[in-house]
């Protein structure tokens, strides 16, 4: 796994996984979902199904190991969804499509240089 190119793992049955946030992974998982803007993908993502979840998670292993993980194998796969949610999360904030909502808050700068021109 490579945090800096933005990978992240998971372990189903033993097997680690490693996960990628791609252009072309986003693309599929547009597709996957049934949506065409990046808001609409996010608030479908906010309100995912299990099978929509399992399909998201399957298209971020493709692109992080280039081998799907066939459909049948992944249906088999236990009901961990917190293990699969936190995947997809680490996967969206290590790909820079979402900022890490656990990552300490930005100061806000202050004194004359901080107002706005």
């Amino acid at each position: 796994m490579n945090p800096v190119r933005g990978e992240t793992t998971l372990e189903v049955n033993g097997k680690k996984y490693t996960l990628l946030l791609t252009m072309g992974a986003l693309a599929e998982i547009e597709a996957a979902l049934g949506v065409t803007t990046m808001g609409e993908m996010s608030l479908k993502m906010m309100r995912m199904g299990s099978m929509d979840l399992l399909r998201v998670v399957c298209i971020l292993i493709k692109y992080g190991m280039k081998e799907e993980v066939p459909w049948d194998e992944a249906l088999t796969w236990p009901p961990n969804i917190p293990a699969y949610t936190d995947s997809v999360k680490r996967a969206f904030i290590r790909g820079g499509f979402m900022q890490d909502p656990d990552a300490p808050a930005e100061e806000t700068p202050k004194g004359p240089k901080a107002k706005r021109q």
